[in-house]
């Protein structure tokens, strides 16, 4: 399977191709909250894995809308998961190839209720606004030993998403954390990306809405 790296601490060259899955339009209330990613359809339920130990992973996303913030960020919920997981949603800045965090929640399982379409969500201290054309990465913290036990969780060939209507699908992704006792995100050195249409590592998701527009200036004549 073909990977492309990206470091954090040097820009590199990203050349995955996105892929555009479309469902429901928008939410048209400002403040509606809505799931980024509506479905996940995996076939075989049972291929599970538990070795994805002191990284984190999920996939990267982009916008074409305006006016769009995430406000949660999701991990699918398998059969006897029961850890705790920090999920960080990073934006990536496109001249450098470096990633930064713009959010970070901390997700409890064994608290948790899973939606409809099996995942549990922890809520960002404040909304994170998306800029238009930017690339985003929601990723899940797996295998801190200080956590809990490590969850089991999927492989990139195993979860299909399907994003909601504005969303661009870009790359499954995970990363290359230190080996430094604790592993938090902080620790990253570099987030590969796999190429593999629809697909997320765990897999994770965002909750979003659409914020107030700017008010028009008017001027006096």
């Amino acid at each position: 399977m073909n990977k492309n790296k990206l470091s954090i601490l040097k820009g590199t060259l990203f050349s995955c191709f996105g892929v555009v899955l479309f469902s429901a339009a928008l939410p048209t209330a400002v403040g509606e909250s809505e799931a980024g990613v509506v479905a996940v359809d995996i076939p075989n339920p049972e291929r599970v894995r538990k070795d994805h130990e002191n990284r984190a992973q999920g996939f990267a996303f982009s916008t074409d809308e305006e006016n769009i913030q995430v406000v949660a960020l999701g991990r699918f919920v398998l059969p006897d998961n029961s850890g705790v997981h920090q999920l960080t949603l990073l934006e990536r800045n496109g001249a450098t190839g470096d990633a930064t965090v713009v959010g970070i929640a901390t997700l409890k399982i064994y608290e948790a209720t899973a939606d409809s379409s099996g995942f549990a969500y922890a809520t960002l201290a404040a909304p994170v606004d998306l800029n238009v054309g930017s690339q985003y990465l929601v990723l899940s913290q797996e295998g801190c030993e200080d956590e809990g036990p490590s969850d089991l969780s999927y492989d990139v060939h195993e979860a299909s998403l399907t994003l909601h209507s504005g969303f661009t699908w870009i790359a499954a992704a995970y990363t290359d954390n230190k080996d430094s006792g604790t592993p938090s995100l902080h620790d990253i050195v570099a987030i590969a990306f796999a190429p593999v249409p629809g697909k997320s590592y765990g897999p994770v998701s965002f909750k979003f809405q659409v914020s107030s527009p700017p008010a028009a200036v008017t001027k006096d004549k």
